[in-house]
């Protein structure tokens, strides 16, 4: 036992900290790294949480292989400022004060729904309901499905049923006996200005809304980066409940890592589209919505530039915000200006569709 220990276990260790200390270091740097010009950095951000967690292991098998584990401690040691983007430690939770607000992001799936046999009208009161309970002052909602009023009640029901005055809805099709699937803003507060973010094809990948709180104007954006699109491929995601999938392995996961190939360059563009939006805006900034992208990502890198992650400070664990897998990712995300307080984070672990939502505080600053 102890030969087979030597000959075997302890060389594919040290093999396996060279892939992995190679692979925490392109982790920590895929930030920086434009998926336009080396695409397989992007993999590993989406993987760094469960590549750090392995490294970490090695190293402690490794302890007494002293510069193994060494060489290979201190790559995990490096790469904990990135590893506390993806696990926060409650260690500075900040909480609102009197006359913050609330902003919230979900992707609706389209009412899809996941657990229950109701109707698309149904689940569309139950999200609505659910807002109105946790009352914030401003709800970014993706996946927002839309037909014309003569076709289908989304719109009424929305007027009607969602306590907020003021709403911003992406263009769409009032003709169209389809549904579209729309991007919705709504808020407490008047609406001063509406705006669409276009992609090179002319889809659009978010809008923005100009809204007047007693203290001044704030432009929120709702955005939606590019979907990697998984149908069949999601069966490899919740396991625990598709134990036959394991045998389409190798099948779901040569569809996935194309549909990723491709994803990781789009959702970079569009992020470069936001930030020059962002760039040009006269007033703080929130971004708010679905990312498809985990903190390690250069997409999410882009945006997060002169913005504070309210998920950082007063966020709890993983705070998984993806319900359909069983690995902890955090793609939904709140980005909040500098130049306003960041407050509270909350993510609701709340089945109405494949995703859950996600609550921030944020205040004005009084110093001049």
């Amino acid at each position: 036992m102890k030969k087979i220990y030597f000959r075997f276990f302890i060389p594919t260790l040290k093999i396996s900290s060279i892939i992995l200390g190679v692979a925490l270091l392109t982790g920590l740097f895929s930030r920086y790294i434009n998926p336009y010009a080396f695409w397989p950095a992007a993999f590993i951000s989406l993987a760094f949480p469960a590549v750090w967690i392995l490294s970490l292991v090695t190293a402690l098998l490794l302890f007494r292989k002293k510069w193994w584990f060494i060489v290979l401690m201190i790559c995990v040691l490096a790469t904990i400022p990135m590893m506390l983007r993806h696990f926060s430690l409650p260690l500075c939770i900040k909480k609102n004060k009197p006359g913050d607000y609330l902003v919230m992001t979900y992707n609706v799936h389209g009412f899809a729904g996941i657990r229950n046999g109701k109707s698309s009208y149904e689940r569309q009161a139950m999200v609505h309901e659910m807002v109105n309970d946790l009352a914030p002052a401003i709800v970014c909602m993706q996946e927002y499905p839309m037909k014309s009023r003569k076709h289908a009640r989304y719109l009424n029901h929305l007027n009607k049923e969602l306590d907020l005055q003021y709403k911003h809805i992406s263009d769409f099709n009032e003709e169209s006996k389809g549904t579209t699937y729309t991007f919705m803003t709504a808020t407490r507060y008047p609406i001063e200005q509406r705006g669409t973010i276009f992609t090179m094809d002319s889809d659009i990948c978010g809008i923005f809304t100009d809204i007047r709180f007693p203290e001044g104007i704030i432009r929120v954006y709702n955005i939606h980066l590019q979907s990697v699109k998984l149908f069949g491929e999601k069966k490899l995601l919740r396991p625990h409940r598709n134990p036959g999938a394991i045998k389409y392995l190798f099948t779901y996961l040569k569809g996935t890592i194309t549909k990723l190939r491709k994803a990781f360059p789009a959702r970079a563009y569009q992020a470069w589209m936001i930030e020059n939006s962002i760039k040009i805006c006269p007033y703080p900034v929130i971004i708010a919505g679905d990312f498809n992208d985990t903190p390690a990502s250069y997409a999410y890198n882009l945006l997060r530039n002169n913005m504070n992650d309210p998920a950082e400070n007063s966020g709890s664990g993983f705070n998984k915000t993806y319900g359909e897998s069983i690995y902890p990712i955090r793609i939904d995300h709140i980005l909040i200006d500098r130049r306003l307080k960041t407050g509270s984070y909350s993510r609701k672990k709340i089945y109405l569709s494949d995703h859950f939502p996600v609550l921030a505080g944020f205040g004005f600053n009084t110093n001049p």
